[in-house]
């Protein structure tokens, strides 16, 4: 049974089973032999692992690791007959951000879809878009189930994506599979599901049970090789679509803008990246050096440095002075280059939302986008300008305080040089000799009298 065939077509019902990865299998079952305990201690679990000899001997069992398969086949009818639903995409109008109508008629040589200014469609095919699918159930003689397409819109724009989800639809985020709420995931699947937030623009298009699911795709095999894995006709299955997320005629002129802020956002991200890389290199530095300057300002002598007040220990301190300032002007320069962008689209979606530009949904996400922007990066580059701030003006403080002590280290030692020098000629002259050490600073005078005893005492001095 096949709803409608084309050429180049793709799979609507279209659901990727994630896999099973290695395991070892050593819960308590009929084999278990109690005495071989002593070669391994067995606890009733599943192992994320190859099975050793002694989990063999043990009773444990291998479980080998099973790819992933693809999902094509709907059950219809109780599961007695299978359904692949197909569709075609329309060519060269793949984007109603960028191809929405500005205004309330469509171009000419196009088909107009819908009466209603924010829900018209635009085409230059033939026939209108699909814009739902229906299943309904009618019991005459047995149950046959069938799917209606409509092509004429009820304040909706055509389908756009189709997904298969388990359990009450689909999850916000787009690579989460969701789980029946209160089920426990099987120990080895490769991607398990997840109780996550549904999204209301996903809408119920047809219902089945898991049983009939996997039954149809030939999947039954499954919980043969690997045990415990439960295939159960008590939890839902469901096909969603979601229609093209609509702009109300005024606010399309902002579409392109729309589309064009992803690039803004790894253009943030990029720089968010280069602040912390520069973050922690400069931290990382700071503290190797801030613990090098402590060793010598406690006079501590290294072997490539020596200890307080010597030139090296200075310029040690002048080295991680400079070096931490820069690092935090780079930091601050990043800072400010991404405040501008960040307000812009703070500013961008506030306008969307007070405006109520789309359905409400959208709109709550787009409030998110504000939060998180105002709540993690606007905060922090925020915080971190303050910190900046308060750390360079510590910084000049710290900077003026040891240049103060420094200047009056040295007049104490030049005013200590000056005292000392007078006393300590002949000490601090080497290379001259005193004889007579015992009269080195006494003075006889000269008798003027007898010149031959002058001219003798002034050749002993």
């Amino acid at each position: 049974m096949q709803v409608f065939k084309i050429s180049k077509e793709e799979y609507i019902n279209h659901y990727i089973w994630p896999g099973i990865e290695q395991g070892c299998d050593c819960r308590f079952d009929d084999y278990y032999i109690a005495p071989r305990r002593m070669l391994f201690d067995r606890t009733n679990e599943l192992f994320k692992q190859e099975c050793n000899s002694s989990m063999r001997e043990a009773g444990c069992k291998d479980i080998n690791e099973m790819s992933s398969r693809d999902f094509k086949i709907l059950p219809v009818e109780s599961g007695t007959k299978k359904l692949k639903l197909c569709g075609l995409r329309e060519e060269g109008n793949n984007s109603f951000a960028l191809n929405s109508p500005k205004i309330n008629e469509c171009k000419e040589n196009e088909l107009k879809c819908g009466t209603l200014s924010d829900f018209f469609y635009c085409t230059q095919e033939k026939e209108c878009p699909i814009f739902q699918i229906k299943n309904n159930s009618i019991v005459e003689s047995g149950t046959q189930d069938y799917f209606q397409i409509i092509r004429e819109n009820e304040m909706t724009l055509p389908l756009v994506e189709f997904k298969i989800a388990q359990g009450d639809g689909v999850c916000k985020k787009v690579n989460d599979r969701s789980i029946t709420p209160g089920r426990p995931n099987y120990d080895l699947i490769s991607d398990p599901g997840l109780e996550c937030d549904r999204d209301p623009r996903f809408k119920l298009i047809y219902k089945f049970n898991e049983l009939d699911f996997f039954q149809a795709n030939d999947a039954l095999d499954i919980a043969k090789q690997a045990p415990g894995y439960e295939i159960s006709s008590q939890y839902q299955w469901g096909l969603y679509g979601r229609h093209y997320i609509n702009f109300s005629l005024p606010c399309r002129e902002y579409q392109q803008e729309l589309m064009d802020s992803v690039d803004s956002f790894d253009e943030i991200e990029s720089q968010q990246q280069i602040l912390m890389i520069i973050s922690i290199i400069s931290v990382c530095i700071t503290i190797l050096m801030f613990t090098l300057n402590c060793c010598t300002m406690c006079g501590v002598d290294l072997f490539f440095i020596k200890g307080k007040g010597t030139e090296e220990s200075n310029t040690l301190f002048f080295i991680q002075f400079f070096f931490k300032e820069s690092a935090q002007i780079a930091n601050a320069v990043i800072i400010i280059l991404t405040f501008t962008p960040i307000q812009k689209l703070v500013d961008f979606f506030n306008n969307l939302i007070n405006r109520a530009c789309s359905d409400r949904v959208t709109l709550d996400e787009f409030q998110k986008i504000i939060d998180l922007l105002i709540t993690s990066t606007y905060a922090f580059d925020f915080i971190y300008i303050i910190i900046f701030c308060v750390g360079v003006f510590i910084d000049f403080l710290v900077g003026i305080f040891l240049a103060y002590k420094y200047v009056q280290e040295r007049k104490r030692l030049e005013e200590q040089n000056k005292y000392q020098d007078p006393n300590n000629q002949g000490q601090n002259n080497p290379g001259v000799y005193n004889p007579y050490p015992q009269i080195q600073n006494y003075q006889i005078d000269a008798d003027p009298f007898n010149p031959r005893k002058q001219n003798d005492i002034q050749i002993q001095a």
